[in-house]
């Protein structure tokens, strides 16, 4: 009877920095708990300050800055509330442009019959990279890309596409976007 509420967090800030409010439509944007602040960068990065957030890494001096800024990418609306969107370091640059993976995952998670999908940069010797998909599910490679096109910009449109059993993980059971530009 215990509502469980997704939270945003990381080791670097003991876990938890922004969660859900109870009640609130599940759209992905969470509220800073008391005494955090949250700022998002110029290039996206999600920034984060407050008493909790660790003074720097074992080893290593420890930051000056009180600010700690992520990897992550993400937006504050008008209320305050954070909307992670991703990672920086899975950014797929292709011609110039910038290609969200979650993004395109995003709208693939909808597509009848994909059961998961990971979308990755692969090198490309006219663009720098291109968009890749290995995915689990029914559909053939065909009718997925039939489906997701005009679903997504023409540049994160994925030029190569595989169904596959699994998709690759790492050792922690993320998916590996690297292990998986290799099936390609």
């Amino acid at each position: 009877g215990i509502p469980a509420l997704p939270t945003y967090g990381m080791t670097e800030t003991f876990g938890q920095v922004a969660t859900l409010r109870p009640g609130s439509p599940v759209e992905r944007k969470a509220h800073p708990l008391p005494g955090i602040e949250l700022r998002i960068e110029n290039d996206g990065r999600i920034a984060i300050k407050g008493p909790q957030v660790s003074p720097g890494y074992w080893g290593r001096p420890d930051r000056d800055d009180p600010w700690f800024i992520t990897s992550d990418l993400g937006v504050l609306d008008d209320d305050g509330a954070l909307r992670v969107l991703g990672r920086a370091d899975t950014v797929i640059v292709t011609g110039g442009e910038n290609v969200s993976p979650e993004s395109v995952e995003a709208v693939l998670a909808e597509c009848p019959g994909v059961e998961e999908a990971l979308v990755f940069g692969v090198p490309d010797d006219e663009w720098g990279q291109s968009v890749a998909c290995i995915y689990r599910g029914e559909p053939s490679p065909d009718a997925v890309a039939e489906w997701v096109a005009g679903r997504v910009p023409s540049h994160a449109f994925p030029k190569r596409w595989a169904s596959v059993e699994s998709i690759p993980r790492t050792s922690i059971g993320k998916p590996d976007r690297v292990a998986a530009a290799g099936l390609l």
